[in-house]
């Protein structure tokens, strides 16, 4: 699915324009439901079943299916939802997406809306860029939490029932944070330990040594045990909470992706990511290889997800005769 990203998709202007541009903040998600929408009148022509629909994403992707299940306007557009390596953050308050409004306008020369419209694209592009060099970055344009299209946060609209009632397999890979390590060269595993240390210290409070050390155990690398903390910190705990308030009224999986890469380029590992080349059967191009490397098994790997997955689409639980028995998710048992 297409949907506009950047300042185009979600640039709040609620604030300078009114309540004409109440829903401004989350143009991209609208964008979103009315593909669906579109799906859903149109799927049967091309062989489809407009009444089953399944949604699914990955990272920003995966966060967009997390905000459908909440969203009002996307309930009963999609009848099964696939949640991968979801972003952590599923929208910006009010506020905060304000002030990256205002930061743009002022980069823009812009003080009304109108001024704004008037600008050239290629001029908000520079604008867009400049905003993304400066010290707000690239999470400037999220979705925003306005009351109206996103009424409130995916995993608080699941501990209070206000999310599609439709099956949902959730799931993470299990070095999510390599990806940036590896490829963005993000210094977590160079940063002194004093300083990671004060870091643990703002999430985990008096606990934060404990903490620490519990990634310590079994001998593990001190560099394993942070990307591991890491990525349970930003991606598999949110996972986790979504999965165990979701799994209170409706049926729910829960996967761990914990193929490691073979490749010689990177210490990629499990990463965010590695899981798309076994499941869209993309395992021979050469930007696979060098991401995913060659080992005994991949292509077997990737048979097996993407019969877990097409089952889950047609039947809403991905089980198959191929496939090994996997339990629903429950607080009680956790299965994964």
């Amino acid at each position: 699915v297409q949907y506009r990203l950047g300042a185009f998709g979600f640039l709040y202007l609620a604030e300078v324009g009114g309540p004409d541009f109440a829903d401004s903040g989350n143009l991209g998600l609208l964008d979103q439901v009315e593909a669906l929408r579109w799906v859903r009148q149109n799927a049967a022509a091309f062989g489809g079943d407009p009444d089953n629909v399944t949604i699914f994403g990955e990272s920003a992707g995966g966060a967009s299916v997390a905000m459908l299940l909440s969203m009002p306007a996307a309930q009963g557009l999609f009848h099964k939802a696939i949640v991968q390596s979801m972003s952590p953050q599923l929208g910006h308050s009010a506020d905060r997406s304000a002030a990256s409004t205002r930061a743009f306008m002022e980069l823009a020369g812009a003080t009304t809306v109108q001024e704004l419209q008037a600008l050239r694209m290629v001029d908000l592009l520079e604008v867009q860029q400049r905003l993304f060099d400066s010290g707000i970055a690239d999470n400037a344009f999220w979705p925003t939490l306005d009351g109206v299209v996103l009424p409130r946060h995916a995993v608080e609209a699941a501990q209070q029932g206000q999310c599609a009632p439709v099956p949902v397999m959730i799931g993470t890979t299990l070095d999510e944070i390599r990806f940036w390590t590896e490829i963005e060269d993000v210094a977590l595993l160079r940063k002194p330990a004093d300083s990671f240390a004060a870091q643990m210290r703002e999430v985990a409070g008096e606990r934060a040594a404990d903490v620490e050390q519990a990634y310590r155990l079994n001998d593990t690398p001190a560099d394993d045990g942070r990307i591991q903390l890491a990525g349970d910190l930003v991606f598999r705990m949110a996972s986790i909470r979504l999965a165990e308030h979701l799994a209170e009224r409706q049926p729910v999986w829960m996967y761990l992706f914990t193929y490691r890469s073979t490749a010689q380029f990177a210490c990629y590992q499990s990463a965010h990511a590695m899981e798309l080349p076994f499941l869209f059967g993309a395992l021979e191009d050469p930007s696979a290889v060098a991401f995913t490397g060659r080992c005994e098994g991949r292509e077997l790997l990737g048979q097996r997800m993407q019969e877990a997955w097409s089952a889950f689409a047609h039947s809403g639980a991905p089980a198959s005769a191929s496939l090994p028995a996997w339990p629903r998710y429950d607080t009680a048992s956790r299965a994964t």
